[in-house]
């Protein structure tokens, strides 16, 4: 994404990165740096130590979509709950900038990828967990920001 969109959605990038970094420390996988913001790209990024199974590399990957997704409809939700103009649409902007970056970014999809090709003739997971990836894979190579604000547009309409 450009500058200009990363500052304007600056909160979903720092949720994107709070969740990469949530479900590495929920499932054991130490954190080595985490960078929440910056003008940059990527705009945010953590890096942490190889998963040592499919499952922690698919919920780290992916952390990112569960909890921006959850933290998008309760802001949609709480947007449609306030009465204050103001707060209405400080809320529905929290949403929208949390859902356009809850995305997996390029970076995520290639890692899973990896991981799901690593562990696929010993986990059933990743056989399982291979059509999801090859979706997440390509949903990230489109990276297309009408893409994110669809899924923004969706959550939206389904929490109002």
């Amino acid at each position: 994404m450009g500058k200009f969109i990363s500052i304007l959605t600056f909160p979903g990038v720092i949720i994107h990165e709070l969740s990469h970094e949530f479900f590495c420390r929920m499932l054991g996988v130490r954190v080595k740096k985490v960078c929440y913001f910056r003008l940059g790209n990527p705009a945010g990024y953590v890096i942490h130590e190889s998963s040592n199974n499919f499952y922690q590399a698919f919920l780290i990957a992916i952390g990112p979509l569960l909890a921006g997704t959850f933290l998008s409809m309760a802001a949609f939700t709480g947007g449609k709950h306030q009465d204050m103009f103001f707060q209405k649409y400080v809320l529905i902007w929290l949403g929208v900038s949390i859902a356009v970056n809850c995305m997996p970014s390029k970076g995520d999809a290639k890692s899973l990828w990896l991981e799901n090709w690593f562990h696929f003739k010993r986990n059933v997971l990743a056989i399982l967990g291979l059509p999801f990836t090859a979706a997440v894979w390509v949903v990230s190579a489109v990276d297309s920001i009408w893409l994110r604000f669809f899924y923004a547009c969706f959550l939206f309409f389904i929490t109002w």
